[in-house]
């Protein structure tokens, strides 16, 4: 379980065959089309479009929503493409078309009314990177008066492992809706969130509002939540 992966410096070109080596390893070509994959989509002019993705521990699982690195038959809205190619500046520009209001990062009237919002992304969801909704959460900064001050009224939690709103190897059962209720009527900041999850019997984590995440106290069960803390 990577609870830091910004902090991951992975690079699969170690991963690499070298001349000759055809097992335990990766092919050249194959490295090359993941990382190009993974670090998002760019323009002629190399202006990121959208952001990369997470290298975690559930790129590779099965399931109602694959991994990155795992091509399934069908998804939930019919089969996957086998396209190789896309137009990044149509898509780009169709992303921006005027009509399509964009997210509003100034939420001074919602936190101003006692507003409370919590944000959770998988770090492994295949659909939407979860460094989209970090870069708007992060910009929420620029409107509302800083990062501390934004944390007084919003949250941030990267759940590991987890894929689109949940399944994958990760402890994805979890309560935000009681995290924001006892924020909103007891004034208590949800400075962790307990996490548990079918895929890790009898294991629990905090999982930490960004910029923390769950670090070892170095004593005690490793298995348990209450010898981990945020950071």
């Amino acid at each position: 379980m990577i609870f830091d992966p910004l902090g991951c410096d992975f690079d699969p070109a170690m991963l690499s065959c070298k001349t000759g080596q055809s097992e335990g390893c990766i092919a050249p070509e194959k490295v090359a089309a993941i990382k190009k994959a993974f670090a998002g989509p760019k323009n002629a002019y190399g202006t990121q479009i959208y952001p990369g993705f997470l290298y975690d521990a559930g790129i590779t699982m099965t399931g109602f929503a694959p991994g990155l690195l795992v091509l399934g038959s069908n998804g939930l809205f019919g089969p996957y493409t086998t396209a190789t190619e896309i137009d990044v500046e149509r898509e780009a520009l169709h992303a921006s078309d005027p009509l399509v209001e964009p997210a509003s990062t100034n939420l001074s009237t919602f936190s101003g009314n006692g507003g409370r919002l919590i944000f959770f992304h998988g770090d492994s969801d295949p659909w939407f990177s979860p460094l989209d909704t970090l870069e708007y959460y992060k910009s929420l900064a620029v409107s509302n008066g800083g990062a501390d001050k934004v944390a007084q009224w919003s949250r941030m939690f990267l759940v590991p492992g987890m894929a689109h709103c949940g399944g994958g190897p990760a402890l994805d059962h979890f309560d935000m809706l009681s995290a924001v209720v006892n924020w909103v009527e007891k004034g208590t900041a949800p400075d962790l969130v307990i996490a548990t999850g079918q895929a890790f019997p009898g294991r629990s984590r905090p999982l930490c509002p960004y910029p923390k995440h769950a670090q070892y106290m170095g004593a005690g069960d490793t298995q348990d939540a209450k010898n981990f803390r945020c950071q």
